[in-house]
């Protein structure tokens, strides 16, 4: 069962600081069923698939560049799917020394 620790992680990193799109229960079994770190990703995914669709916009001179908010929740999704993939298999990237046998 998830901790009220690991549901209020969850909510800084994800920047779902109310339970307006999930609340503590929700989390919790989203938490047991991928840990931290994907429900993480998850969310953020969820996040850029909404924000597919935004354009940029430039008007009378003022430039909004609502592209980048896809962009951005795509690279935290990918962030966090990394290190769940990291996770899963920690000898990624590791050197592997050994004592030298003299014979």
């Amino acid at each position: 069962m998830a901790t009220e620790a690991e549901i209020a992680f969850v909510r800084r990193m994800a920047a779902e600081l109310t339970d307006v799109n999930y609340s503590d229960e929700l989390l919790a079994e989203m938490i047991d069923a991928d840990g931290t770190d994907g429900t993480i990703a998850n969310i953020w995914e969820t996040k850029a698939a909404s924000f597919v669709t935004s354009v940029d916009v430039t008007e009378a001179g003022a430039s909004h560049k609502f592209s980048d908010i896809y962009k951005n929740a795509s690279a935290q999704a990918l962030y966090w799917r990394s290190r769940v993939a990291s996770a899963a298999d920690p000898g990624v990237g590791r050197v592997k020394v050994r004592k030298i046998v003299r014979s």
